[in-house]
């Protein structure tokens, strides 16, 4: 795990122009990310942006930066009759999610701030978990997801405003230790490393980029309405404090 950790931290401190390597985030999804499937915050994560999201017979639903596709799969399970789409920056991620999801999900190497590969107000819905703190012009993917939205289209957006690694592991224990069970406090243990790698990570990529996209409610609520959003609702205690949960329609 260290010498994992070594690795991922020259990449970090050697990417160019503020763009993350590639070759980090797809050794990172090969590694490391499915891992978060055996974490219940990061599941229950995942559930919420589902039934936020509510997929209806028909819709049409984007996953920007899909990664491994866990969320399109569980989209999938609560409304099959719908199209599914995913972007992801990883060509190793988007293999992995090809595994999960293929069948029915339309997966794409893309770069959530350039130019998206969909005509204007194509979909429905466009959901995206954990991305908009890492990225280096997070006003260009916003306005992205506008213009591919139709009017009134819903957007769900997961986003960290506290990238502390330790207090992050605390609030895991903390929740297993709340719910008394022990088979996820061994879980939550067993998990620590692959946990703690992709926290330290984050914790470079900040230190590289002198600041992450780490909004509070109102800057978040600001940015989403500039970019040509109504906010519905958004609250910061998601993802076991540490995430704000943000709910917006197209106007």
């Amino acid at each position: 795990m260290l010498a994992v950790f070594r690795k991922e931290m020259v990449d970090v401190m050697n990417e160019k122009d503020g763009k993350p390597d590639r070759k980090f985030w797809g050794r990172y999804g090969f590694n490391s990310y499915d891992t978060l499937l055996k974490v219940e915050p990061y599941v229950a994560n995942l559930n919420e942006v589902a039934d936020a999201v509510d997929p209806k017979i028909g819709w049409r639903i984007l996953d920007a930066a899909c990664g491994t596709g866990s969320l399109l799969k569980l989209l999938h399970e609560r409304e099959p009759d719908c199209r599914f789409d995913g972007v992801d920056f990883s060509q190793e991620m988007l293999d992995l999610a090809r595994a999960k999801v293929g069948a029915y999900a339309k997966l794409q190497n893309a770069d959530l701030c350039e130019t998206l590969p969909y005509d204007d107000a194509s979909f429905h819905a466009v959901a995206s978990v954990q991305t908009l703190y890492s990225l280096p012009e997070p006003q260009k993917a916003l306005k992205e997801f506008r213009r591919v939205l139709r009017r009134n289209g819903r957007l769900v957006i997961v986003n960290a405003y506290d990238m502390k690694p330790l207090r992050i592991l605390a609030a895991h224990y903390a929740a297993a230790w709340r719910d008394r069970s022990s088979v996820r406090l061994v879980t939550e243990v067993r998990n620590a490393p692959a946990i703690t790698l992709l926290l330290g990570i984050n914790a470079l990529l900040a230190a590289r980029r002198k600041s992450l996209n780490c909004w509070g409610v109102e800057r978040m609520r600001f940015e989403v309405e500039s970019a040509g959003f109504r906010m519905v609702r958004a609250r910061d205690d998601a993802y076991e404090r540490t995430s704000v949960f943000m709910v917006a329609t197209a106007i």
